[in-house]
């Protein structure tokens, strides 16, 4: 089963990459959102991530 094992191990890194990815992409369209309308726009983040760097990034 140690194939198996390393094969799983790879999915959840490759996985945790994707997602950190797509956090920063949603970031930068909020961001991006922000400039647009040129009003703060309240990023649904998720509430486990308070006190992130994006947060703090988006509380222009």
């Amino acid at each position: 089963m140690a194939v198996y094992e390393i094969k799983m191990r790879r999915c959840k890194v490759k996985m945790r990459r994707y997602k950190m990815k797509m956090r920063k992409c949603k970031v930068k369209m909020a961001v991006y959102e922000i400039k647009r309308t040129k009003r703060i726009v309240r990023p649904r983040l998720h509430p486990a991530s308070e006190g992130n760097r994006p947060l703090k990034v988006l509380e222009l």
